[in-house]
């Protein structure tokens, strides 16, 4: 029960500290737009209790996969979302839907999965899995926050937002694997297989799944599904680069 709660804290936990890490080192330009820790922890409180409350009606829905189909609905969101955080000048209001729609989408997971096993006598278990996960995910995020920051402070924040592109594709990935498990889409062949080398359920394997969707067996629709995500977000955030550049240059031609 120990290990398996610290390998399910680290699968739920780790991709939603790192959207938020890497939503806080994202912005195009020198300045970066805050997120208010009070707000996002209020409303991703609140949307969660919420999702919670009415998981057992969702969950009847579309012929018994509501909860499946509302997973879907939260990971093309978070896409949505970044895309917003990339186009908009107010970015910061983009930030706060992504990190609450990651928060329902993987703390509730979570939260039924310790309501599950909560009485059956094994509460030290849960308790001390969790803070191990909850551990080591911090202590990673911490260390890529400040690895980004570098980054961006030797003029290197094509990396950051390369690295960010990356993970929002992985959303649509996930999501259209999740489709045709429950037979909304047809199911694909297996585009390649690297297991023997890195397995995504290995230690790497889990940090770089989590970081970019990696899939050692990724299906056809799979592959084409990130690849056509992460060439949309490529396509608006050299817009956005180019509309930046613009702006600066007409400023220092009016001054």
């Amino acid at each position: 029960m120990l290990l398996n709660t610290v390998i399910i804290s680290l699968n739920q936990f780790l991709p939603m500290a790192l959207l938020w890490v890497l939503l806080l080192q994202c912005d195009i330009g020198p300045s970066l737009s805050r997120i208010s820790v009070w707000r996002a922890v209020l409303y991703s409180s609140v949307a969660v209790t919420l999702f919670l409350a009415a998981a057992g009606s969702i969950s009847q829905w579309f012929d018994y996969r509501g909860l499946e189909v509302g997973k879907i609905v939260l990971l093309v969101g978070i896409y949505v979302s970044v895309l917003g955080v990339i186009t908009s000048y107010k970015s910061g209001a983009y930030k706060l839907v992504a990190i609450t729609l990651a928060s329902m989408l993987y703390l509730s997971h979570f939260v039924m999965y310790l309501g599950s096993y909560w009485g059956q006598d094994a509460k030290q278990g849960l308790l001390i899995g969790s803070i191990l996960g909850l551990g080591i995910c911090l202590s990673f995020c911490i260390l890529l926050y400040f690895i980004l920051a570098w980054l961006r402070t030797h003029h290197l924040q094509f990396l950051v937002l390369t690295l960010l592109a990356c993970h929002s594709a992985s959303k649509i990935a996930n999501a259209v694997d999740l489709s045709a498990q429950i037979d909304l889409l047809p199911s694909s062949k297996i585009a390649f297989d690297i297991r023997a080398w890195l397995d995504e359920h290995g230690i790497v394997g889990r940090i770089l799944k989590s970081l970019f969707g990696y899939e050692a067996s990724p299906s056809q629709a799979n592959l084409v599904a990130f690849l056509s995500a992460l060439l949309l977000m490529g396509v608006v955030i050299c817009w956005r680069v180019q509309v930046n550049t613009q702006e600066v240059v007409k400023e220092l031609e009016h001054d």
